[in-house]
């Protein structure tokens, strides 16, 4: 929860200072403009220009930053409200403004979090990773340099995005440590339990403990700028937010399914030790074999909440027809909605899935994501040649622990 402290204040006193500034700045070049004009200096009134360009560009940017202070105000003891951001800083404001306009040097800055850590666990926990937001977003870069050739400019149209969805799926919470251990318990709880006659032996029951660690892994991603593009704030913002920030947490994702545990990596769901395993059954359909593996984890107590499919094996499952008589088995044809569930269980279907497999599974109980660290942001010159072509890099990265509770809640079904 955010608190509005004495230093955001100063912050927004900052920025209603630097607002009443570029207002004066404003005024004074359109004075000089009229001057400069009724003494038909051209040269004069061209320098004017550009300086109330410049004003209001600062202008605009200060009544943004107000705007922005404004409303983490109005959200204070709302736990679901925006958070601060490190561009939301008049401070870190004025560094990007200072390496935009010097040729100096600058090395490596660390400007802070983009998106915090429990502003994180928040976002995935409400469902704002699905990925509408982000796949909208463009960034407006400007007119081209011959505006009268072509028609209005429509911005830099990003890639396409798949949504992550499989985020919306499992718990997640905040992480106090680097790591930390804990213990999984297996086995068949069933056994050993039964009425028991007087004076006879009570039975016993089995348990097995396993030691388990939950590591907190860095993801992290960056992207070359140019020095002119870091004095239009907006427009990193949006680059950080849209592009890379979605880019760390689609690998996370990829990682909560797949990770191999190898090196740095994560291990996933899939590699875990203990989850079910159903074969692949030639002649049986892919649909029959996914039920097979939702049966495994109702077997193991567990309340199966998801399916998470590959594109290619959930067409497979929608065009699957008979042999004989070409009538479909599982679905009503190609003017049918696409069904969204698979034996009554959310279906997921994305490419952090390997193709011939699914994954079937109680999400909930099964195992929690951990957020360790926010997405923070870092910019530097340092980087390769980054100085010689006047650029910069900026990197977005975060940390992340999965804790699988029970891997007997989960099962991989094999299509293949």
């Amino acid at each position: 929860m955010m608190t509005f402290t004495a230093q955001h204040r100063q912050k927004l006193e900052e920025v209603r200072r630097r607002k009443r500034e570029a207002r004066d700045k404003m005024n004074a070049a359109s004075a000089a403009i009229k001057i400069a004009n009724e003494h038909s200096d051209p040269g004069a009134a061209g320098h004017a220009e550009v300086a109330k360009e410049v004003a209001v560009g600062e202008y605009t940017l200060a009544v943004e930053l107000e705007s922005a202070l404004i409303h983490q105000a109005a959200q204070i003891g709302d736990p679901g409200g925006p958070q601060e951001s490190c561009l939301d800083d008049p401070g870190v404001i004025r560094q990007l403004e200072q390496v935009a306009h010097s040729a100096a040097p600058v090395g490596s800055m660390m400007l802070g979090n983009v998106h915090s850590r429990d502003e994180v666990v928040a976002m995935i926990e409400s469902g704002s990773w699905k990925g509408k937001s982000l796949a909208q977003t463009t960034v407006d870069t400007g007119p081209p340099s011959d505006p009268s050739r072509v028609g209005p400019y429509q911005g830099i149209i990003p890639q396409l995005r798949y949504r992550l969805t499989v985020l919306d799926l499992i718990p997640t919470a905040t992480m106090e440590a680097g790591s930390f251990y804990y213990t999984q318990e297996v086995g068949d709880f069933s056994q050993g339990v039964g009425e028991t006659a007087e004076g006879a032996i009570k039975p016993s029951s089995s348990m097995t403990l396993t030691d388990a660690q939950c590591v907190a892994v860095t993801i992290a991603t960056w992207a070359r700028l140019k020095r002119q593009q870091l004095e239009d704030v907006a427009g990193l913002a949006t680059t950080v937010n849209s592009r890379l920030t979605y880019q760390v947490m689609r690998r996370l994702q990829t990682q909560i399914i797949a990770g191999d545990g190898v090196g740095d990596n994560m291990l996933g769901i899939v590699n875990q030790t203990g989850i079910a395993d159903v074969t692949f059954a030639a002649g049986e359909a892919l649909t029959d074999l996914t039920l097979s593996g939702i049966t495994d984890v109702i077997l193991s107590e567990a309340e199966p909440n998801g399916v998470v499919l590959n594109p290619v094996d959930w067409q497979a499952m929608l065009g699957a027809k008979t042999s004989g008589s070409g009538q479909r088995l599982d679905s009503n044809g190609a003017f049918a909605t696409p069904p969204n569930e698979m034996w009554g269980l959310p279906t997921i279907v994305t490419k952090a899935m390997a193709q011939g497999t699914a994954l079937v599974g109680d999400f909930v109980q099964g195992a929690t994501l951990h957020v360790r660290q926010g997405v923070n942001l870092r910019v530097s010159d340092a980087d390769s040649d980054n100085f010689i072509r006047n650029e910069v890099t900026a990197l977005a990265e975060g940390r992340f622990g999965l804790a699988v509770w029970r891997p007997a809640c989960f099962a991989l079904v094999h299509f293949a």
